[in-house]
């Protein structure tokens, strides 16, 4: 049997009241009277019993699941697969209360506003049943009643100062049809997402974004590791070596060049083999052998071509200095190194 609407519009709540205990009287239950009104009015005074609202509980399984959620990631999963790293515990406390807290909202957040949809029976679709006098001031009253009772509704309603009673008719059936695209729609935006997102996650489609030159690839001052010149490519000075042997002529050993030699050999030499080159600089202890004297006999008796090769390509624990000096430079640091014969 099809259920009727039937809305009475009452001017007083005690008038409103008296209506819906009337209506209970002839047998229309609870859960078929809805009142509408633009105020909030305590279901107290209107002799009705407080509406049981899910979304509290809702929102605490939300927040459990939640919970659940940051317990299984943080612990369960270390657990399962423990991996120790730089010292730090298994299940480090800090970090673990704040994606603790996230995941709690965001499973209270996502349940709410589900059950939000659900209790409410979104989304509906047709016109429903209302008045615009409800919102300037008036208190409606929705009855959902079968033809024999509906009848006495409406004359409950004369009878009890209602200011306007409106008959809606048979209360509308669920529309298929509308319910059909709605889904269609949803279903279709999914698919969308779900075909069209591992596009840009597989670089199949490229957007290009400006990043502001954050993600060049560049080397910063004094950083590396600096890219290699290509192979056999020659500097724009020319070759530095030929058959391991220095391609460039010596830099006179003139007052420039030394004075030029001992500001190098103090920045770049002077740690290791003392400002005198004795072999007794403030790092001198930490190697093994110590590093050489450059006043001695050993080192003297080289040619200015084998201290070359020796500032530009290092020996034994001494490292390179190619990448420091150029090659005038390092041709500066030679003449010094035989200013200080003993």
């Amino acid at each position: 049997m099809a259920n009727y609407l039937v809305l009475g519009l009452f001017e007083e709540v005690s008038s409103a009241a008296a209506a819906i205990e009337g209506v209970r009287r002839i047998g229309v239950p609870d859960n078929r009277v809805s009142v509408m009104s633009g105020t909030p009015i305590r279901s107290k005074l209107l002799g009705r019993r407080p509406a049981r609202n899910w979304l509290g509980l809702m929102s605490l399984l939300g927040a459990l699941l939640g919970l659940g959620a940051a317990v299984t990631l943080l612990v369960g999963a270390p657990l399962l697969y423990p991996m120790y790293q730089g010292g730090q515990p298994l299940i480090p406390i800090p970090p673990s209360i704040i994606i603790t807290f996230e995941l709690t909202m965001m499973g209270t957040m996502w349940v709410t506003f589900g059950g939000f949809w659900l209790l409410n029976r979104f989304p509906r679709f047709g016109r429903p049943v209302y008045d615009p006098r409800i919102t300037a001031g008036m208190i409606g009253v929705l009855v959902e009643a079968d033809e024999g009772r509906a009848g006495r509704v409406v004359d409950l309603f004369k009878n009890g100062n209602a200011a306007d009673v409106q008959r809606v008719g048979a209360r509308p059936q669920i529309d298929n049809r509308a319910w059909g695209r709605w889904l269609a729609v949803v279903g279709v935006l999914l698919g969308l997402v779900l075909i069209i997102a591992p596009l840009f996650v597989y670089d199949v489609i490229r957007i290009p974004f400006g990043t502001q030159m954050d993600d060049q690839a560049s080397v910063p001052y004094d950083g590396g590791p600096r890219l290699a010149a290509p192979a056999n490519s020659v500097p724009i000075q020319g070759p530095v070596f030929v058959s391991d042997q220095p391609a460039t002529q010596p830099v006179p050993a003139n007052p420039n060049s030394l004075q030029r030699g001992q500001v190098l050999f103090d920045i770049n030499c002077a740690l290791c083999h003392g400002p005198k080159g004795d072999g007794n600089g403030r790092l001198s202890g930490f190697f093994t052998p110590k590093p050489f004297d450059l006043t001695g006999a050993p080192v003297q008796a080289l040619s200015d071509q084998q201290i070359f090769t020796v500032i530009s390509n290092g020996f034994g624990v001494m490292p390179p200095l190619h990448e420091n000096l150029d090659v005038e430079q390092r041709w500066d640091v030679v003449n010094w190194v035989r200013n200080l014969k003993k």
